[in-house]
């Protein structure tokens, strides 16, 4: 049996927590409008928007916090897997139905309509998913050293900076798709 290399799931679990966290802070920052996002998704009847936008935000900064402590990393993950899933579901739903130009809430102070629902963000949250459900795999026992730390720095940023080119990557190409509309 392979076991999980405690370095990569570090930074797995890191990155994550890092963007759970950085995402509940935005959705606190603006709770008025992230429960009319929840809202607008039609997933659950209006009069329950607050109560699953609070339990979201609730959820992430739980796993978030969980992510980061070796005891309960592993349950975190697979935690932190069904939130992901059941973003993608509720986007999958929405596109299905045809509502692509809502805002997927998860633009960190971007243009919050910038790119709406795509098949990009499922596959995105997928990705998210799949790395968060891996925290749940045995891993080694073997001590982290300084060169393992290094790495783990090294893929948090570079994961952050690959959110953010995603992020951009998408605007720029609904940008793209509206001017190319209005012409």
């Amino acid at each position: 049996m392979t076991l999980f290399d405690p370095t990569i799931a570090w930074c797995f679990a890191i990155s994550i927590a890092l963007l759970l966290a950085l995402s509940a802070m935005h959705k606190l920052s603006e709770t008025g409008k992230f429960f009319q996002i929840v809202r607008n998704f039609r997933i659950v009847p209006a009069w329950a928007a607050v109560y699953v936008g609070a339990a979201a935000i609730a959820a992430e900064m739980a796993i978030a916090a969980a992510l980061v402590t070796p005891a309960s990393q592993a349950v975190a993950g697979i935690a932190a897997a069904l939130l992901f899933t059941s973003y993608g579901l509720a986007i999958g739903i929405n596109i299905a139905r045809g509502r692509i130009a809502i805002d997927c809430g998860c633009h960190f102070g971007g243009s919050p309509d910038s790119s709406g629902l795509t098949w990009r963000l499922l596959v995105r949250n997928g990705v998210l998913a799949a790395a968060a459900f891996a925290l749940a795999a045995p891993r080694s026992v073997r001590q982290i050293g300084p060169l393992d730390v290094a790495w783990i720095i090294i893929f948090v940023a570079a994961a952050a900076a690959l959110y953010v080119a995603f992020d951009a990557l998408s605007a720029n190409s609904a940008r793209a798709r509206a001017e190319g509309g209005a012409r």
